[in-house]
C-alpha cells in the first residue's frame, strides 16, 4: 500500500510538472469570446464601461439587475428621473416588452439599449429598417463616430472586429442620428417618448474592454453616455437580454472554462487514467474467495446434555432436574427477556408468543417444573420426562 502511494504521489508529481511545462511554454493567447458581461475582464468584456459609470454620475446609485422590463424591484416604474442600461447580444424584445420600455420612458425616464441586433417589433414600432448585420465578418478595424452639432465628428477606432448593425430610417420625425458607423451609416439613434429618450446603440463593441483600452477611446464613451442627463435618482445595468436570449444557458461552468485551457485539459485526462488505473488495481489485489462459514451450533443443547450426563452418573436425579431447570429458566430470561419468578398462565403465553413454542407443551413442561420443585424429589421417570420435553423445546428454538 505505501509503495502504491509512492507511485501515485510520483504521477501526480509528473503532471504537475508537465503542466507548467506545458503551460509556461505557450504564448497567451488572445480571449476572443464576445460576452458583453460587467463582471468579465477579458477583452470583449464590459468590466470597464460598466467601472467606468460611477465617474459620469457620481453621487447616482448604481444597480445590476438582470429582470425583464416591468419586473424591475430596484426602480419605480410610475415615477421619472431614472435610467436603464440594456445590454444583450439581442434586444429581443416582445411586443408588451417593448410597450413597457416605452411606458416607462414616457414617464421622464431614459433607457439605453446597446445591442448587435434588434426584434422585429423594435424595428416596426420605431419605424426602422436593419439594413446591415456584420457579426464578425473579418474586418480588422472597428471605426465609429458621434454626430455633430451635439458632438465632435471626430473619428474613433480600434483593431478589432464588428459586431453590429446600421439602421435606416423610415421618416420617424422623433428620431435624432447621434453617431455612426465608418461608412456614415447611422449606428446611435434617439427617440423621444414623452418627458424621457430611447436610445438605440447597434455597435456594442465599442463599448467593450478592448477598446476602451486604444488611446482617446475613452473619450467616445463619456460623450455617447452624457446623452443621460446628471442628477439622476437611479440607474440600472440590467443585462435581461444577455442572459435570456443569448443562448448559452446562463452563466459558464468553471470547469468548462478550466477544460479550455489545453494544458489544464491534458492534466486532467491523465489524472483521470491514473486514478482509474490504482482503482483497478486495488480492486484486484482485494477481491480474495470468501471462505464458507458453517451454521452455527445450537451449544445450548450440548451444554444440557453435557450436564445431564454428569449428574445421571452420580445418579442424583433431583439435583439434575433443578439444574436443568435453572438452566433452561436461565435462558428464557436471557433470550426472551422474560420474568421467571412466577410461571403462571401469563408466562406461559408470553413464553409462546415470543418463542413460538405451543402452548399446549409449554403448559405440560410448566406443569411438570412446578411438580418437581414442590415435591423435592424425582423420580427416574419424572427425569426422563423432563429432559424429553426439554430437549424437544431445545431443538425448535
Amino acid at each position: 500500500m505505501k509503495r502504491n502511494g509512492l507511485l501515485i504521489g510520483g504521477a501526480l508529481l509528473l503532471v504537475v510538472i508537465a503542466v507548467l511545462v506545458i503551460g509556461g511554454g505557450r504564448r497567451k493567447e488572445f480571449n476572443q469570446r464576445i460576452t458583453l458581461r460587467y463582471e468579465d475582464r477579458i477583452p470583449y468584456g464590459y468590466s470597464i464601461a460598466r467601472g467606468l459609470v460611477p465617474d459620469l454620475f457620481p453621487g447616482v446609485p448604481l444597480v445590476n439587475d438582470r429582470n425583464a422590463p416591468g419586473a424591475w424591484d430596484s426602480i419605480d416604474v410610475n415615477t421619472g428621473g431614472q435610467a436603464v442600461v440594456l445590454v444583450g447580444r439581442e434586444l429581443a424584445a416582445t411586443d408588451d416588452e417593448l410597450e413597457t420600455l416605452l411606458a416607462f420612458v414616457e414617464k421622464g425616464n431614459y433607457v439605453f439599449c446597446i445591442a448587435p441586433d434588434f426584434s422585429s417589433a423594435v424595428f416596426d414600432r420605431l419605424r426602422l429598417y436593419n439594413s446591415t448585420f456584420y457579426s464578425l465578418k473579418g474586418e480588422d478595424t472597428l471605426r465609429v463616430q458621434l454626430r455633430a452639432p451635439r458632438f465632435n465628428e471626430k473619428r474613433y477606432t480600434f483593431p478589432g472586429p464588428s459586431a453590429g448593425i446600421h439602421f435606416s430610417l423610415r421618416g420617424a420625425d422623433s428620431t435624432v442620428v447621434l453617431g455612426t458607423d465608418g461608412d456614415d451609416h447611422p449606428n446611435f439613434l434617439q427617440y423621444r417618448v414623452g418627458k424621457g429618450a430611447l436610445f438605440l446603440h447597434g455597435e456594442p463593441m465599442a463599448f467593450t474592454n478592448y477598446f476602451l483600452l486604444q488611446p482617446g477611446n475613452e473619450t467616445y464613451y463619456a460623450q455617447a453616455f452624457s446623452v443621460l442627463p446628471q442628477g439622476l435618482r437611479r440607474l440600472v445595468w440590467n443585462e435581461y437580454y444577455l442572459t435570456a436570449h443569448s443562448g448559452a444557458g446562463g452563466e459558464p461552468n468553471w470547469l468548462g472554462v478550466l477544460m479550455k485551457q489545453q494544458p489544464f485539459a491534458w492534466a486532467f485526462w491523465v489524472l483521470l487514467f491514473i486514478l482509474g488505473l490504482y482503482l483497478l488495481s486495488e480492486m484486484r489485489r482485494r477481491q480474495r474467495p470468501i471462505p464458507p462459514h458453517p451454521a452455527p451450533r445450537n451449544e445450548s443443547l450440548d451444554f444440557v446434555k453435557t450436564v445431564g450426563r454428569l449428574y445421571y452418573d452420580k445418579r442424583d436425579d433431583h439435583n439434575l432436574a433443578l439444574k436443568m431447570i435453572q438452566y433452561f429458566l436461565e435462558g428464557v430470561r436471557h433470550h426472551y427477556k422474560i420474568n421467571t419468578t412466577v410461571l403462571d398462565s401469563e408466562f406461559v403465553q408470553r413464553l409462546e408468543a415470543r418463542s413460538g413454542y405451543p402452548r399446549e407443551r409449554l403448559q405440560s413442561l410448566m406443569d411438570l417444573v412446578a411438580r418437581l420443585r414442590h415435591e423435592g424429589r424425582t423420580t427416574p421417570a419424572e427425569l426422563q420426562d423432563l429432559h424429553r420435553q426439554l430437549e424437544a423445546y431445545y431443538q425448535t428454538i
